[in-house]
């Protein structure tokens, strides 16, 4: 699963790059780190809750979920923002 993950990131990462240089796009540099940052987040809320439920701790699941989702989401928002 780990593995599929990595290899639409690095898909998904090459075509947003080639993307933005195709297009002429003008990005601020805070925009790369807030991607990182809100696509770390989102790797780890994803990974939390995956785990929490296979050691059959779905509140803690759920828990993780909104603790690093929430703030994940919110990054991802500022950095598409800045992509826009």
């Amino acid at each position: 699963m780990w593995f599929l993950y990595g290899l639409i990131l690095g898909i998904g990462g090459t075509l947003l790059i080639d993307w933005v240089i195709s297009e002429n796009i003008d990005v601020g540099w805070y925009a790369w780190p807030l991607a990182l940052l809100a696509l770390g987040l989102g790797t780890l809320t994803v990974h939390h809750f995956v785990a929490s439920y296979a050691e059959l701790e779905p509140k803690a699941g759920w828990v993780g979920l909104i603790v690093f989702g929430i703030p994940a989401l919110i990054l991802a928002g500022a950095a598409v923002w800045s992509f826009v």
